[in-house]
């Protein structure tokens, strides 16, 4: 089946009752507003239903209802908005429909960003006044600001500047005691980043515990406390 875009009257595009995601309209709406309306709804032929786009239908129905001006990229004929959609593809059965309708929206989530790429953007954005129609604001900016930052100042892998951290001690891993005072407090911007070092160095992650012990045959001993 070959897959081509074609006009569909916003009214016809049928919303697939399962759809699981969630959408902030508000955004939407400032984000289509601003640059346009840019990325087709995709239709599944076989159910008839959408498997993408929901949250753009819904936008585009609450615009035209309060009479706003249709966005760049939308067709008005005869007083009925139509919308780019993609046609041509076809679910073998539910489970693929229904696969299809995560996956669209979960590859993205899970791609991660370039930091250094999206900082450029967004201090480009915000020069330009239109960081709330990407979803941003500026104490984002001045978070990723910070979080470049450390990264400049620790570029080297966990596990190696671990590594060197014990070498440099001059004792054998496997028997190094730990004194209250040699602790090494870490700060993670995320759970997936903490889970990223807790990988590194071999440690099991137990959500009850406050600290962790590396290696774990570290024996933690009372350091003297001053009387003076």
């Amino acid at each position: 089946m070959t897959k081509n875009i074609e006009l569909v009257s916003l009214d016809e595009l049928k919303p697939n009752p399962l759809n699981p995601k969630n959408h902030d309209e508000d955004l939407l709406d400032k984000s289509i507003t601003t640059f346009g309306y840019i990325e087709p709804i995709v239709l599944d032929e076989r159910t008839g239903f959408m498997i993408s786009g929901h949250g753009r239908k819904e936008v585009l129905e609450k615009m035209r209802a309060d009479n706003k001006k249709p966005p760049i990229g939308i067709t008005v004929k005869d007083g009925k908005w139509f919308v780019p959609v993609v046609r041509g593809w076809a679910s073998k059965d539910d489970v693929e429909a229904h696969g299809a309708l995560v996956a669209l929206n979960r590859t993205t989530e899970r791609g991660g960003w370039n930091r250094d790429n999206l900082f450029e953007i967004l201090k480009e954005m915000s020069e330009n006044n239109i960081l709330d129609s990407v979803g941003y604001a500026k104490t984002d900016i001045l978070i990723l600001e910070r979080a470049l930052e450390a990264q400049d100042i620790f570029e080297t892998d966990v596990q190696t500047a671990i590594d060197e951290f014990i070498g440099d001690t001059g004792i054998e891993a496997d028997k190094m005691p730990l004194r209250y005072s040699s602790v090494l407090r870490v700060y993670f911007q995320t759970e997936e980043s903490r889970q990223e070092f807790f990988d590194a160095i071999g440690y099991k992650n137990d959500k009850d515990q406050l600290t962790i012990r590396y290696p774990s045959t570290f024996q933690r001993e009372a350091a003297e406390i001053w009387q003076g």
